[in-house]
């Protein structure tokens, strides 16, 4: 049974949003997305298939209407005829004609309506698929987007924490000189100093990486020259408390799956009624005359009008396999589409329920984030008075880079969790299917 409403999380005050995009305050990124509608490659060669479908409809639509044709030419013929006395003579005729048929199977039964309603339904499905790809096109950018955000911060956490342990190295390498300070913590600073070093180069390597990806779904040469935010930005819109299940129907890829369901379905009462018979009207009429004034004159008009049924007795069985064939791909469209609704009520409990988590999760990460960068301020106070050992010291250094770097991902974290949820619902907390 589906809930009127998606069971996890709480009741959280605020009202809902329009427009998920807006949510996370990022006018570039709202900029790029729309870049890319228009020029990411993918997206082109899905509109291409939408195009192909609904051509494929009018021409499925097609086959309902009578089919008229017209033809016409000019028959010049040569002739040989031999005459007493063993001589030959040339003959030359000119028959010109022109004619018209029309052909039309009456849908008696509604066969033809079928197939078309199936090619109809294809159709919508394709253009569910088409704006299925097209919203996840939005997500993976905004993905890509606050991935290297991320990355951007961590390169310059990297780059500050490097600085930080190079100045502390020429301290450590003074006391060195004055005797205070001991061989061990010179060998573990320089360790440091230099993992330190390995750490910004492997950073820097990533958001290069990830720069490109995203200039390739954009649809921009990989030069990487896209400029992200400078920061990860704080989700002000908080998620409404009751949001109706009904906000799922509007998810494309799921009313391409209902649209699946229902050409199967249409294909199925189409391949029952082959056992009926079928009925053609051909209507047909036409002059011919060696004389192109005569071909418009009705007095030489020849026509004809005949009515065709057509009744299969013994097919070896091919119509009745084709019943069983419809019916195994109804069966497969109806479980792929109950699969597919409870995958999508799947994704939306679990982002709502990790929306609740991961709010409590960055405020302990704060919290850690703070004290790990006083506790290396008094520790280094400390070891410069001569109060601790090195390796406190050290321990301190290391636990506040590690807090500060685990912040960064987890706020990044919290932000593809919502993009998740928007992916999940379709759109926006606000917009109706």
């Amino acid at each position: 049974m589906v809930p009127e409403s998606f069971m996890s999380g709480r009741t959280i005050p605020g009202r809902a949003a329009s427009g998920w995009l807006r949510d996370f305050s990022e006018p570039r990124l709202s900029a790029v997305v729309s870049e890319a509608m228009r020029s990411n490659q993918d997206l082109a060669a899905s509109a291409g298939r939408l195009r192909a479908a609904r051509a494929n409809a009018g021409v499925t639509r097609a086959t309902e209407l009578p089919q008229i044709s017209a033809s016409g030419g000019t028959t010049r013929r040569r002739g040989v005829a031999e005459i007493p006395g063993g001589s030959t003579v040339t003959n030359y005729t000119t028959t010109h004609d022109i004619g018209a048929s029309l052909n039309w199977e009456i849908d008696l039964w509604g066969r033809l309506r079928n197939r078309t309603q199936a090619a109809l339904a294809d159709a919508n499905a394709s253009a569910a698929d088409f704006h299925a790809f097209r919203l996840s096109l939005a997500a993976n950018i905004a993905r890509s987007w606050f991935n290297a955000a991320e990355l951007e911060q961590q390169v310059r956490l990297a780059r500050e924490t490097v600085t930080s342990l190079e100045k502390n190295l020429k301290f450590v390498e003074r006391g060195i000189d004055l005797g205070t300070s001991e061989a061990l913590d010179l060998r573990l600073t320089r360790a440091n100093v230099a993992n330190a070093r390995s750490n910004l180069d492997a950073q820097s390597r990533q958001l290069d990486q990830a720069t490109r990806a995203l200039e390739i779904l954009v649809g921009r040469y990989p030069a990487r020259q896209l400029r992200v935010s400078q920061s990860l930005p704080d989700l002000v819109v908080e998620v409404p408390s009751g949001l109706p299940s009904a906000l799922l129907e509007r998810r494309p890829d799921l009313r391409a799956s209902k649209f699946r369901l229902a050409a199967a379905s249409e294909r199925g009462a189409e391949s029952k009624k082959q056992f009926l018979p079928s009925f053609t009207l051909t209507v047909g009429g036409g002059t011919t005359s060696s004389e192109l004034r005569k071909l418009l004159n009705p007095d030489y008009l020849a026509s004809s009008i005949g009515a065709n049924i057509g009744q299969t007795l013994f097919d070896g069985g091919r119509i009745q396999g084709g019943i069983e064939a419809a019916k195994g791909r109804y069966d497969e469209a109806l479980a792929s589409f109950r699969q597919n609704a409870l995958q999508a009520f799947g994704e939306i409990e679990t982002a709502l329920a990790a929306e609740v988590f991961l709010e409590s999760q960055l405020r302990s990460q704060k919290w850690a984030a703070e004290e790990s960068t006083k506790a290396e301020e008094l520790a280094w106070a400390q070891y410069s008075g001569g109060l601790v050992d090195g390796l406190t010291w050290l321990e301190a250094q290391r636990r506040s880079f590690n807090a500060s770097s685990g912040l960064l991902q987890l706020k990044n974290l919290r932000l593809q969790n919502r993009i998740d949820l928007h992916l999940a619902l379709g759109g926006d907390f606000q917009s109706r299917p």
